[in-house]
């Protein structure tokens, strides 16, 4: 039974030398980057949420290959399409050997690589079909990530989303240019990130003995300001010219002008 584990990537190990050996691989450091960014309360979002992905072509791919490389919870694809020889070039999770089969099934494949603790599934069917026969389907997820869609689906499966209260986020790229659009309903967000603070100084009540220290060193920091207003010097510099002339007295003189001059002030 494994006893060792890896809290930043929820792995665990067998020895104590595979252990080591993670902690020098790229994926730790990964973890560990991306848990510092968004803290430990994004990052436990993120293991819980279910997303769903409509078309997995370039866009779609690149999008979900994101999300599973942070550790997303579990994820669906759905696309009714086959790879195709002109697929190669644009998209990276499929190759050569995938021409001919879903394409569905290779993204997902190849995902799960990927990151093996996410839950992958995927569904071979067209998007539009789904949205027009199964329009409950989608209820069970976190977030859809529409890729790829004519308008009339898009805005059915807007309302789809809205009533069901799940995120949907639309996305179409045409080569070098396309647009990204969000649809959910108001979403207020408040990160404070606990575990990423700096402790406040601050006393806004402060105890008795604390403001009378405090209000002393008020009084004597105003005292020593009007000093030099009044001297064009500070106190210790003014003491050396009093000690040459009165010797021992120049302690206690020094210190009744500075007193002087703040009852001369007003607070």
């Amino acid at each position: 039974m494994a006893t060792l584990t890896c809290n930043a990537c929820n792995k665990e190990f067998i020895d104590d030398s595979e252990q080591k050996l993670h902690y020098k691989s790229d994926w730790h450091r990964y973890n560990l980057k991306r848990k510092e960014i968004w803290g430990e309360q994004g990052q436990a979002a993120l293991e819980k949420a279910s997303i769903c992905l409509l078309n997995c072509g370039p866009t779609g791919s690149e999008t979900l290959k994101s999300l599973v490389l942070g550790g997303v919870g579990s994820i669906t694809v759905i696309d009714g399409s086959k790879v195709e020889l002109g697929g190669l070039g644009n998209n990276f999770l499929v190759d050569e050997s995938s021409i001919g089969q879903s394409k569905a099934k290779c993204v997902c494949a190849s995902l799960q690589e990927l990151n093996d603790a996410v839950k992958a599934k995927f569904i071979e069917e067209y998007p539009e079909t789904l949205i027009e026969t199964n329009p409950s389907f989608f209820s069970q997820f976190t977030l859809v990530i529409a890729t790829q869609l004519v308008e009339d689906s898009m805005i059915k499966l807007d309302r789809i989303c809205r009533e069901a209260n799940v995120m949907l986020i639309f996305a179409r790229s045409y080569g070098l240019t396309g647009f990204v659009r969000i649809s959910l309903k108001e979403h207020t967000v408040i990160e404070s990130k606990p575990d990423h603070f700096l402790d406040d100084l601050r006393l806004n009540n402060p105890w008795p003995e604390l403001r009378s220290v405090a209000v002393g060193f008020y009084i004597l920091l105003r005292a020593v300001d009007r000093f030099a207003a009044n001297y064009n010097s500070f106190p210790g510099q003014f003491d050396g010219f009093r000690r040459k002339r009165w010797g021992d007295f120049w302690f206690h003189s020094a210190t009744f002008s500075v007193v002087d001059a703040f009852r001369s002030s007003s607070c």
